[in-house]
Order: structure tokens, then C-alpha cells, then sequence
């Protein structure tokens, strides 16, 4: 299963269609949205304890933690998308990071990445990062 399928329980058609019906909104729109959405979030977060972070949910059969980690992803990735003056070049070094190991899984086997800023390199196939 893609990681896009198993986030949008219609898979990537759905992911599609929202993108679609979505797409003409302003940055003011995705703002409000976003901001709705991040307090739900939150509220939902905050009921939950200690003990729950390592509770499974289905957002991609993983545990409640990641949800939290997915959240900070997507909040810096689509502020890039939203042209709001952010670029990857802002990212704290730990999201960039992130964001790789993440993605990692949708590049070809043997796919090597090794950045000119920090001491770490990536291989795509084999699931390991290198310090």
C-alpha cells in the first residue's frame, strides 16, 4: 500500500478530489482551514496522556505520536506551497531530516542523497540513514 492510499481511506482518488475541490482557495481559506483543523487536532491531543502517544490509529497503521510528527511536516510543507515567504531553506535542520526519512520509500531502490549541509546521507531501498 502507497503511503498516500493508506492516509485517505478512499486511497489516491480521494486524496485527489479534495485536492481538486480545494485547489481554488485562497491562502486566507487554507489559513482558517488550517487553523480549524490544528485546533481540533490539538483538543484531541491534549485529552490524550503519556501512556496514549503509543496508541495505534490508522492514519498509515502507525501510533498516536505520529500523527504529531505528520501534523509538523505537512504545516511546513504546505506553508512552502502557500507562497507565504517560507522555503525549505528555513526548515530546522531536524524537519529537513524528517522529511526524508519520511519520503524516502517513493524513490527508486538505491537512491543515494547526501546533502552538502549536514553530515548524514540517505539510501533509498534499504531504509537506513548514515551519519
Amino acid at each position: 500500500m502507497s503511503p498516500t492510499s493508506a492516509t485517505y481511506d478512499g486511497g489516491v482518488a480521494e486524496r485527489n478530489a479534495i485536492t481538486e475541490t480545494t485547489a481554488d482557495r485562497s491562502a486566507t481559506e487554507h489559513r482558517a482551514e488550517l487553523a480549524a483543523n490544528t485546533a481540533r487536532l490539538e483538543a484531541a491531543w491534549a485529552e490524550a496522556g503519556e501512556t496514549d502517544r503509543s496508541r495505534p490509529v490508522t492514519f498509515r497503521d502507525a501510533d498516536l505520536a505520529a500523527t504529531v510528527r505528520a501534523r509538523w511536516r505537512e504545516v511546513w510543507i504546505h506553508t512552502v506551497d502557500l507562497e507565504l515567504g517560507v522555503r525549505p531553506d528555513d526548515w530546522p535542520e531536524e524537519l529537513a531530516a524528517d522529511v526524508i526519512d519520511f519520503l524516502l520509500c517513493r524513490l527508486p531502490a538505491g537512491t543515494r542523497l547526501r546533502p552538502e549541509d549536514v553530515p548524514r546521507q540517505w539510501t533509498a531501498g534499504d531504509g537506513a540513514a548514515v551519519r
